[in-house]
């Protein structure tokens, strides 16, 4: 973390550690995978089950499930 932190400093970047959120991929059969404590800039960036990245909502368990919902209630809308 130390690295991606020097990495964006040195770029001119900004991260917005409260919208910021780790995600631990890992299959269906592994449960309760172990989770590292992560923290960026001093603070503690929690763990989540699904995130929304670029438009596309991806699930810890790499399923499309979450990602078909949410498509499918916008083009339900739409129709």
């Amino acid at each position: 973390m130390q690295d991606i932190q020097t990495w964006f400093f040195s770029n001119s970047l900004i991260v917005n550690t409260g919208k910021t959120s780790a995600i631990s991929f890992h299959t269906t059969q592994n449960k309760s995978p172990a989770l590292p404590r992560v923290s960026l800039e001093d603070r503690y960036i929690p763990f989540s089950t699904k995130t929304k990245f670029l438009g596309v909502y991806i699930h810890e368990n790499v399923k499309w499930t979450a990602h078909i919902k949410n498509l499918s209630s916008k083009l339900n809308t739409s129709l």
